[in-house]
């Protein structure tokens, strides 16, 4: 979205290609979070560094925690200004 600053048309189009096309099924559990897109994360976290998944889950972190929410805030509140 910071590339199209001057252009909010394209800006706009950008924010809502990506909820078309990725965040839809964000939206069938709503108000709750995303079951299905949870489910995946851990899936995908199974398949490529399991040692974080059975480290998340000895400690007792929800994936609400550790998934949902820098999904939901578009990771502005995981990383800082500088980071982006």
């Amino acid at each position: 979205v910071k590339l199209y600053h001057r252009y909010d048309l394209y800006a706009f189009e950008v924010v809502v290609s990506v909820i078309f096309n990725w965040c839809s099924e964000w939206f069938l559990s709503f108000p709750r979070s995303p079951k299905i897109l949870l489910d995946k994360i851990d899936r995908v976290l199974q398949k490529c560094n399991l040692g974080v998944l059975k480290h998340l889950r000895s400690h007792k972190v929800q994936q609400e925690v550790y998934a949902w929410m820098p999904l939901r805030s578009g990771f502005s509140e995981v990383l800082t200004y500088r980071s982006w």
